[in-house]
């Protein structure tokens, strides 16, 4: 096994131990050459992590199989800074999904990354759709029809499931600055 691995185990466990008790919110974020996770305990503080990772299947791959903590997040956000997520293969996206079995929330901010999680998630088979985001009870973003059109058989088959869940359409407005004028 070579250092870096090892280490990088050594740094999932432990990471994974301090945060294990708590439910925190993620901010994942898919850039053109690395992925940033932000945690934020719901008791304050805050952590990140950044891999630099070129290729996106290798950031999802990564994320999957290194990270056991993400198992105890429930909110999600997801953002893509890229230039545009690859949606084709909805395979890696399903196996990222599937990470954050405790998620209640997901916030999906951006387009890009709409499409992509509504073309994950509407490949699912019905008897398929509780096992990813099982906790799932609300997404929450700024759809365009066509995304909720998408998503409409993943949604059809929760509705019928014993996990029934909403959409909630909102719109973000800017943070503002503080100390700028």
């Amino acid at each position: 096994m070579s250092p870096s691995l090892t280490s990088h185990n050594y740094l999932s466990s432990s990471i994974a131990q301090k945060f294990s008790s708590y439910l925190f919110f993620a901010h994942v974020e898919f850039r053109e050459n690395a992925v940033v996770i932000s945690l934020t305990p719901w008791d304050g503080g805050k952590s990140a992590l950044q891999f630099y990772c070129a290729r996106l299947d290798r950031q999802l791959s990564m994320l999957v199989h290194r990270l056991p903590l993400l198992s105890h997040i429930d909110t999600l956000e997801l953002a893509s800074c890229s230039p545009k997520p690859d949606e084709r293969d909805p395979t890696p996206w399903l196996k990222f999904l599937r990470l954050f079995s405790a998620v209640e929330t997901l916030r999906v901010g951006d387009e890009r990354m709409q499409f992509v999680v509504a073309t994950a998630l509407a490949e699912l088979a019905p008897e398929e759709t509780e096992k990813v985001l099982p906790m799932l009870q609300t997404i929450v973003g700024r759809f365009e029809s066509e995304v909720i059109d998408i998503m409409r058989p993943f949604l059809h088959a929760r509705s019928e499931s014993d996990h029934p869940m909403k959409v909630m359409q909102v719109i973000w407005l800017p943070v503002p600055s503080r100390g700028r004028s």
